[in-house]
């Protein structure tokens, strides 16, 4: 059999994870989607991007992405909760598409793209409807014009190296810092110092457009969610930004040990382009390899900026390395592209198999489920929820203790009430579309309001610890509590220690796919005010 033969069959044969992947994970968004889901309908009513509470505060992480499911709900006339795990999706195969379309053009294996992006980690989080499969879209996108550029730079070539850097700027708050630190290791793996420099200057151009576009909108810098994530010191950053590579390489340990060993790889060559595939030529004139060996360089860059920045940041706490999917599709095709066609097919069936394993140890994690097994929604009653909802075992948590809030602020005949907790996602996302007394909502992790960051040292462990002290603090009236507890109710308890009453409790237990282990979420509301 020869070797393109047979990098068809095992990329052909990669698409079926796909089908598997919705089968056994399901729909794997957290909170974190709800509450980009809420500015996109806020912003396809044409209210703007605006918090719960109707604030200017930007609660999304990404205004890319969030303007896009808001265009897309304002065309369908659907709430974004029921198109977002779709347009992720559908983003995801698309950066596969482009990939592969790109790798055909340079005359190389091109089946080597479907394999990348279906990686378990991106895959995982290509499922959640959030922003990651826009974010590897438009870095993939950005490597390759950034090839283009320094290889034969000119201002042709540098109008797509920035309008994709103002896109990535707008993408991902770290993406304007991605991109300068990528730029600069750019320098070091290329001789092409002259054209590298020309870069740099036409990215941070490009920084600056998009910075002055979001204070033209009225909005920081960066996103609400990124000044709430600075109350930790730097070591203290880095210390849990080491322990999160650790998390991830947990959470997919074959495609994950891998990873690990494509990166050695790639430093040893430094992206050289030596030992890949033969090509006929190249493009538009440029000597042959030249684009693809920058092409390479921009890869190794992009991903030890990102590394860089998990590892700054202190990580995040969702598990399959949200932050780090372009990375595994970056190493390996960095891998991919040096390898010759023999050796890339056998690289090909042994990460097909490692990313087959990393999928069933990913099916076993609370999210997702058996789609349509267990409808959670069946008792509700004052509101309808999102069909993707019952994909999801941490939404299907959130279903009917909706609907239980729901119930006791129509009986509450104030017209405008406060509702506050950690958990910003689903449960107010549903609150402020169907409660007309819900007025306001208070973040007390600090995502979706601002109230709680100058009181960070308040509740650094728990903002429970002593919920006077930080009601004092923000100089607010909490009507209504409400969050998830353990198993011994301490968090009720403290509330209640506090003079907050006890409205209802509500425990469930999910147990969505023979698959998965059951687990027992305790969830309650409280009235303080």
């Amino acid at each position: 059999m020869r070797d393109q033969d047979a990098a068809w069959i095992v990329g052909v044969s990669a698409m079926a994870l796909v089908p598997l992947a919705v089968v056994v994970l399901g729909y794997t968004g957290r909170d974190d989607s709800h509450i980009t889901y809420h500015v996109a309908d806020a912003m396809a009513a044409g209210r703007g991007v605006v918090n719960y509470s109707g604030a200017l505060l930007e609660q999304s992480s990404s205004l890319a992405y969030t303007a896009l499911l808001a265009l897309v709900s304002a065309v369908l006339g659907t709430m974004s909760a029921a198109n977002g795990p779709v347009v992720s999706l559908v983003l995801h195969l698309l950066a596969g598409g482009v990939l592969f379309a790109y790798l055909r053009m340079q005359r190389l294996t091109a089946w080597v793209a479907v394999l990348a992006v279906l990686l378990p980690a991106p895959l995982y989080w290509a499922l959640s409807g959030m922003e990651n499969s826009l974010y590897l879209l438009v870095l993939l996108g950005q490597a390759m014009v950034t090839a283009r550029f320094v290889s034969r730079p000119g201002a042709r070539a540098a109008l797509p190296v920035a309008a994709g850097a103002v896109l990535i700027s707008l993408t991902r708050p770290e993406g304007a810092l991605v991109l300068v630190c990528a730029g600069v290791l750019h320098l070091w793996l290329s001789p092409r110092r002259g054209a590298l420099l020309r870069l740099l200057l036409v990215l941070g151009a490009a920084v600056a457009v998009a910075t002055v576009f979001r204070l033209s909108l009225g909005l920081h810098v960066f996103p609400n969610t990124v000044y709430a994530k600075q109350a930790l010191p730097l070591s203290r950053r880095v210390q849990q930004g080491l322990g999160y590579l650790v998390d991830t390489a947990r959470s997919v340990p074959a495609t994950g040990l891998l990873s690990f060993g494509f990166l050695l790889l790639a430093l040893g060559q430094r992206g050289a382009g030596a030992g890949g595939e033969e090509r006929d030529g190249g493009e538009d004139g440029a000597a042959p390899g030249d684009s693809l060996g920058e092409f390479r360089h921009a890869l190794l860059s992009l991903s030890l900026a990102i590394l860089l920045f998990a590892v700054a940041a202190g990580g995040d706490w969702m598990e399959a390395g949200r932050f780090l999917t372009p990375v595994f599709v970056f190493l390996f095709l960095l891998v991919a592209l040096s390898l010759r066609p023999r050796r890339l097919v056998w690289l090909m069936g042994l990460v097909m198999a490692a990313s087959v394993l990393d999928i069933a140890l990913l099916a076993r994690q609370a999210t997702g489920g058996l789609p349509l097994a267990y409808p959670y929604e069946a008792g509700v009653e004052r509101y309808k929820p999102a069909w993707a909802e019952r994909f999801n075992s941490i939404h299907a948590r959130d279903i009917t203790f909706v609907d239980g809030v729901l119930a006791v602020l129509a009986r509450d005949p104030r017209p405008a009430v406060t509702i506050a907790s950690i958990q910003a996602g689903m449960v107010p996302y549903y609150i402020f579309r169907n409660a007309p007394n819900a007025a306001r909502f208070v973040d007390l992790f600090g995502l979706a309001s601002d109230e709680v960051q100058p009181c960070a040292s308040q509740w650094e462990a728990d903002p429970y610890a002593d919920i006077a002290a930080l009601r004092t603090c923000m100089g607010v009236a909490l009507d209504y509590v409400y969050d998830l507890d353990n198993a011994r109710w301490d968090r009720l308890r403290r509330l209640r220690d506090a003079g907050c009453r006890e409205v209802f409790r509500e425990s469930l237990v999910i147990d969505p796919a023979p698959w998965k282990a059951a687990f027992r979420p305790n969830q309650f509301l409280v009235r303080c005010n």
